[in-house]
């Protein structure tokens, strides 16, 4: 009889069998997941790519929308310099620069003088100031009432008119005559030009806070401010009634 496998070489031999059916299988298994994960390392990449690439193409798209709109604004401006309303529906509001500083609109269209005028030696500069005198320092408003009346029947601009029906309207308010405040109120705010103060603020505005509260006011304080935003493409849309 042959002599019979001890059992060390059997053993041995069963793990030589193991390797030789299993490490291929191993190995094919790390091969594959290795090759899964930098299949999903490239997909992320190419979708990263494709996202920067689709930014960078709406980037674009924008500064050459946005240059044709400055382009197209700028050539309005330059041949209709007094223009008001913007050419293109995209446009918000236009700003300057002026020594490396941002000019906004409303700063633009501010009134260098004064409400009364550059001459403050003028009939309406006095019967101004006069008014003030009795109104602010004196208290006697009823006087002051004559003055503002006089200075805006004097009064040759829409800025003086205004400075002169406000303050005639805040002052018949402070001696109780509210029917006739307001009707001046609603005069200043019925004016077809909207002049502003020193500091660019429309004198509309004052009348409009006055009559906020006063019944029947609502729609004649909405169109104003609508005219307004149309002249003023900035300011947004207000609700109609």
């Amino acid at each position: 009889m042959g002599e019979t496998m001890s059992f060390p070489e059997h053993s041995r031999l069963n793990w030589l069998l193991f390797f030789a059916l299993f490490a291929p299988f191993l190995l094919l298994s790390v091969f594959s997941i290795r090759m899964i994960l930098q299949e999903r390392e490239l997909e992320a990449k190419r979708q990263l790519d494709e996202r920067q690439q689709l930014l960078s193409q709406i980037r674009l798209e924008v500064e050459n929308r946005l240059e044709r709109i400055k382009l197209r604004e700028l050539s309005v401006r330059a041949t209709f310099p007094s223009r008001i309303k913007y050419q293109d529906p995209a446009t918000v509001l236009i700003a300057t620069i002026k020594e490396e500083r941002l000019i906004l609109p409303w700063e633009e269209e501010l009134n260098s003088l004064k409400p009364w005028g550059a001459d403050v030696s003028s009939p309406f500069a006095k019967k101004m100031e006069s008014g003030e005198q009795l109104e602010l320092k004196l208290r006697k408003h009823e006087d002051a009432a004559v003055h503002y009346r006089e200075a805006l029947k004097l009064a040759v601009v829409p800025s003086q008119a205004a400075t002169a029906r406000l303050c005639l309207a805040r002052t018949l308010a402070k001696v109780g005559h509210q029917s006739e405040a307001q009707g001046q109120f609603k005069t200043l705010l019925s004016m077809p030009s909207n002049p502003v103060d020193d500091q660019g603020i429309p004198f509309k505005f004052y009348a409009a806070s006055q009559l906020c509260g006063v019944p029947g006011s609502a729609n004649l304080i909405l169109n104003w401010m609508e005219n307004l935003r149309a002249d003023w493409q900035w300011l947004p849309r207000f609700p109609s009634t």
